[in-house]
């Protein structure tokens, strides 16, 4: 419901500008932004809110301004209910939305065999390295690093593409950060490619199908050309970013399979994540 007010004039209001050192991502300055518009919208002054809300327009004007040193959770959602706001809480933001993903066994199988074939191709590889800082953090899930050529990959292991659009802006995120963490591990890239590797299940090649033009723009590189960098700093780099699948439990050579859509006439080894969960478990 939309808040109205009788009050038509604005005589008396106290609208003070945002405090200088209140940092925009501030969650009371957030807090405090919202009921200020909500509050001018309805065109109420600080006093009129106050008395609405039983407490002083002094009260009001530091919950306005974010200048509280710790908020008064009360008071707020009743300036919610009183002006009609409704407040979303996101848990599942860019740089954390997969890490419960990296916890998982079927992950866990992929990025070790990810890893497992890297070093013998004489990159040095890292697990889940931290990038970003505060509520801006996420894990990459592997970076290597080859001193030969001083190339850096940083790659994305899925085991299901719930999301394909917020796939692409957290390893578009990575990559960026990517070159920060090098330095801190001591890195010093000329060149860096980033790479979605995914589980080889027949509900994954069924996805990929399904978005098969939206990843052909986002993700151009093919499985031979990114094995074939991968394996020798001497060959072509094709396109990048590169999106192949894997199997955990393959010997093959070629470690990177294309999916269905792009050539490969083999089925998927698992039906979907349950199937190469309940296969990892047995082995």
């Amino acid at each position: 419901m939309t808040p109205r007010n009788n009050h038509q004039g604005m005589a008396g209001c106290y609208d003070p500008v945002m405090t200088n050192n209140a940092v925009e991502d501030d969650v009371s300055f957030k807090i405090g932004k919202a009921i200020r518009a909500s509050r001018i919208a309805c065109r109420w002054t600080q006093r009129e809110l106050a008395d609405r809300l039983d407490t002083t327009q002094s009260e009001i004007s530091r919950l306005e301004t974010g200048a509280r040193g710790h908020l008064d959770v009360r008071l707020v959602s009743e300036a919610f209910t009183v002006l009609g706001i409704r407040m979303t809480l996101d848990g599942a933001t860019i740089g954390v939305a997969g890490r419960h993903e990296q916890r998982d066994l079927v992950h866990a199988r992929c990025s070790a065999f990810g890893a497992g074939r890297l070093t013998t191709d004489r990159w040095d590889v890292r697990h889940e390295v931290e990038v970003g800082s505060g509520r801006y953090r996420g894990w990459i899930d592997l970076l290597a690093y080859r001193a030969a050529d001083r190339a850096m990959l940083s790659a994305e292991f899925k085991t299901e593409l719930d999301d394909l659009g917020r796939i692409q802006r957290t390893m578009g995120w990575y990559e960026r950060e990517a070159w920060t963490a090098a330095r801190t591990l001591g890195w010093h890239p000329q060149t860096a490619r980033s790479a979605l590797l995914v589980l080889c299940s027949a509900d994954n090649d069924a996805r990929i199908q399904a978005n098969r033009s939206m990843l052909l723009r986002s993700f151009p590189g093919r499985a031979a050309d990114m094995e074939a960098w991968l394996a020798d700093s001497a060959a072509p780099s094709g396109a990048w970013p590169g999106i192949a699948m894997i199997d955990p439990r393959s010997r093959r050579s070629a470690w990177l399979r294309p999916s269905m859509s792009d050539g490969r006439r083999s089925a998927a080894p698992y039906a979907n994540y349950r199937a190469a969960a309940e296969a990892f478990r047995r082995n």
